[in-house]
């Protein structure tokens, strides 16, 4: 069985514990992550799972762009400060309007500086992004003592008016944009920077190939600075986990095409 981790609870009465295969054949369980082990495998002190897929957001730039000398020069004229992958969401805003521009002189705007999967349902995930970073250093979606939800609060709404102005500065379209079109955004060379999902890393090849001299770099999600610290947040949406349903008539057998698929 493949599901989400923040299913397992609903989910257990039905999966087989796999303590005892685990023990017998061991899935290099300690190349895996501890905050993965214990949050997406293990439930009431049993393991159910094994982890597919640990998602995490991660920021991806055009390397070659943010070294280039003039680049640098000229962002720094403008706005203060040197070229670099933005530490805070405000200095995201910069590099969205710095590098938005006419690249071939048609009067029209072909060049990015970032963009969202913004469409409705995706967007949630980037506004959450921002809502735990202006949210630090104590994020929460609900008031832990009368359970009322924060979508107003203050720090709520300095996310979402951050994420309206990005949408301004977005290539058009951009509300209808989901992985697919972030992805080739990036790859074909669209966008200066963008925030996915850690599957692309690997892929840098495709943008180095459609683009000649493009490199890509990597980084944290912006964060937000608050009293001269800095909060920079990444998110865990979980990925995903393998199990073994409880009625399997050949569990070991299960147990073993899993620790197949993920092992080296």
């Amino acid at each position: 069985l493949m599901f989400n981790p923040g299913w397992m609870g609903d989910y257990v009465d039905f999966l087989l514990p796999l303590d005892e295969y685990m023990d017998k054949w061991d899935p290099d369980w300690d190349d895996i992550h501890s905050g993965f082990q214990e949050w997406e495998n293990t439930y009431g002190g049993k393991r159910y799972s094994l982890t597919l897929d640990g998602d995490i957001i991660m920021m991806y730039y055009r390397k070659d762009l943010f070294e280039n000398p003039k680049e640098k020069t000229a962002f720094k004229a403008k706005y203060g400060y040197e070229l670099a992958p933005p530490k805070t969401w405000d200095q995201l805003l910069d590099i969205g309007e710095f590098f938005r521009r006419d690249t071939d002189g048609d009067g029209k705007i072909d060049f990015w500086g970032y963009a969202d999967q913004a469409k409705r349902g995706r967007s949630f995930y980037w506004y959450l992004l921002r809502y735990i970073a202006y949210s630090s250093p104590d994020p929460q979606l609900f008031d832990p003592e009368t359970m009322e939800p924060l979508i107003n609060s203050p720090e709520a709404i300095n996310a979402l008016e951050n994420y309206q102005k990005t949408i301004d500065l977005a290539p058009p379209g951009v509300l209808g944009w989901e992985w697919d079109e972030l992805y080739s955004a990036f790859m074909k060379g669209n966008l200066a920077l963008s925030i996915h999902w850690p599957d692309e890393g690997k892929r840098h090849v495709e943008l180095e190939t459609a683009v000649p001299g493009a490199q890509m770099g990597y980084a944290l999600p912006p964060g937000v600075e608050k009293d001269g610290k800095l909060y920079q947040r990444s998110m865990t949406f979980g990925g995903w986990i393998l199990g073994v349903a409880k009625d399997s008539k050949n569990p070991e057998a299960a147990y073993m095409v899993l620790w197949y698929m993920l092992g080296p």
